[in-house]
C-alpha cells in the first residue's frame, strides 16, 4: 500500500493526487470485493460512490458522506460475519499459564471486505486532509481579505 505524503499546507497538490490515486485504487477495491456482498441498500450506497470515485469528485461533501457510511457499513458487516472462537488446552504437558485462548474467524467474505475497508479508511483519510486544507486555506484568506 502506499503510503501517504507528509500533511504541510505547500504539499496540498501532491496530497490531492495522492487521494485521486487511491481513488481508483477503492474502486477497484469495491468492484472485486464489496460489491457482491453487500445488501441491495448498501449496495446502491457503494454504487454511489463508485460514480464518486469514477468522476473524480471524491473530495465533494456528497462523495465524503457515502464514503464514511459505507466504511461503517463494512465494518457493521466484518464484526457481524466473525466468529470467535475459543480454544482449549487442558493437556497434562501444558506448563504454561494460558489454557484458553480466543481467535477471530472471518468468512470468506469478511476477509474481502476486511481488505478492502483498509482502502477506504485510507482513502477517507487522505478526503479528510485535503478537504480540511482546503477549508483552513479559505478561512485563511477571509481573515485576510478583512485586515
Amino acid at each position: 500500500m502506499n503510503t501517504m505524503p507528509e500533511v504541510k499546507h505547500d504539499n496540498v497538490n501532491i496530497l490531492a493526487a495522492y487521494g485521486f490515486g487511491m481513488a481508483r485504487i477503492a474502486a477497484t477495491a469495491l468492484r472485486e470485493d464489496v460489491i457482491d456482498c453487500l445488501t441491495p441498500t448498501s449496495k446502491r450506497i457503494a454504487q454511489r460512490l463508485l460514480a464518486h470515485l469514477d468522476d473524480q469528485s471524491i473530495y465533494e461533501l456528497p462523495a465524503q458522506a457515502d464514503l464514511i457510511e459505507l466504511v461503517d457499513i463494512i465494518a457493521e458487516q466484518i464484526e457481524e460475519e466473525t466468529e470467535v472462537v475459543t480454544h482449549y488446552d487442558h493437556d497434562p504437558c501444558n506448563v504454561s499459564n494460558i489454557k484458553h485462548w480466543t481467535q477471530n474467524k472471518l468468512s470468506e467474505e469478511a476477509d474481502s471486505l476486511t481488505n478492502a475497508l483498509v482502502i477506504l479508511v485510507e482513502l477517507l483519510a487522505s478526503v479528510n486532509v485535503i478537504r480540511d486544507l482546503l477549508q483552513a486555506e479559505a478561512m485563511l484568506l477571509r481573515k485576510r481579505s478583512t485586515h
